[in-house]
């Protein structure tokens, strides 16, 4: 058998399916396909390549070095292949080496989000038990790899009723939609609760369906507004019997409610009636909102005496807020200078 029977026979009984293309003004036309790559796609012609495998060739062409180029993990006629291509004097040969389905999800695990653990990821088989799962969650609930694999991640790490958390699953694996958006908590070791905002995606590949689950711990910011709320809730108490002049702001500098000694102060008959801060002479004359706004940003409390009627009167500002700027909140406290 002389050399080139050799390398044909050789290609063509290849165990990867490998195709060659030329291009031909703007289109690429299969050239030749092996054995196996007739087998991948059993109506292949030569003719003019597909629309998917046009995007990877164009892709290609784009690189400098043409010589040797590598596309990994590439979702291409309904499987996952690495695309090896190789420039020659005929045209562009490309070798399909097929990725197991299993090597594919481990690559779910985001390295690059394990490393900066930016976010929650878990996959979960359609039995609900966990395929894999990055760094940040293991951190989240410390444990190892080894001790979440194949666990029932509902029983194991979802407080709640089993029976309806397995309903919900259901319904997201039934569901024609491949995203859904929930919150649930989550229970880590010790006992400890997080609060955990999940998007939720179903991927189906090779016959198997798999749910991918990406969260954020929002716990702290749950906890920053029952610490706002329980602020807000203390300063409540005695309002109208405070034997000085209070009054509460929003952030636009809106007062949205005034206790009696404060409308006496300042002559407002009219609770119900919008009173900015501006609109009161003695805190525009000698403070001013915009001036309010910039000093607070670096202080919670700001005190100034102002000569007020021949007396002289403090005049207190603190400023209490959740996270989001929209939850700032003004206690403005006036009373009389000893």
């Amino acid at each position: 058998m002389e050399d080139k029977e050799l390398v044909f026979s050789s290609i063509e009984t290849l165990t990867f399916p490998m195709l060659l293309v030329n291009k031909n003004d703007e289109k690429y036309m299969k050239l030749y396909a092996n054995i196996a790559m007739k087998e991948l796609l059993p109506e292949l012609d030569i003719q003019e390549v597909d629309e998917s495998l046009f995007e990877l060739l164009q892709k290609y062409e784009e690189q400098e070095n043409k010589n040797s180029y590598v596309l990994y993990d590439i979702e291409i006629y309904d499987s996952f292949f690495n695309l090896y291509f190789t420039q020659s004097s005929e045209g562009v040969g490309i070798i399909f080496i097929q990725t197991p389905a299993t090597d594919v999800l481990n690559s779910l695990t985001f390295r690059e989000l394990s490393e900066s653990c930016s976010a929650i990821t878990i996959v979960l088989d359609e039995n609900g038990n966990i395929f894999d799962a990055n760094n940040c969650f293991l951190d989240l609930v410390d444990l190892t790899i080894e001790d979440v694999l194949n666990k029932s991640f509902f029983q194991t790490f979802i407080p709640g009723d089993i029976e309806q958390l397995g309903t919900y699953f259901q319904n997201i694996l039934s569901e024609e939609s491949h995203h859904q958006h929930f919150m649930t908590p989550l229970k880590a070791k010790g006992g400890e609760l997080y609060r955990i905002s999940w998007q939720v995606s179903k991927i189906v590949k090779q016959s198997q369906t798999y749910i991918i689950a990406i969260g954020s711990d929002v716990s702290r910011l749950f906890k920053e507004n029952r610490n706002l709320k329980q602020q807000l809730s203390s300063v409540e108490v005695g309002f109208e019997y405070f034997p000085f002049s209070v009054g509460y702001m929003n952030v636009e500098g809106t007062f949205i409610k005034m206790n009696a000694h404060f409308m006496k102060m300042f002559g407002i008959t009219d609770s119900n009636v919008k009173i900015s801060f501006d609109s009161i002479a003695l805190f525009k004359n000698n403070i001013g909102f915009n001036y309010l706004e910039q000093h607070i940003k670096f202080v919670k409390d700001m005190k100034q005496i102002i000569d007020y009627k021949d007396t002289k009167l403090r005049v207190s500002i603190r400023v209490i807020k959740g996270k989001k700027e929209s939850s700032k909140f003004y206690i403005v406290v006036v009373q009389k200078e000893r």
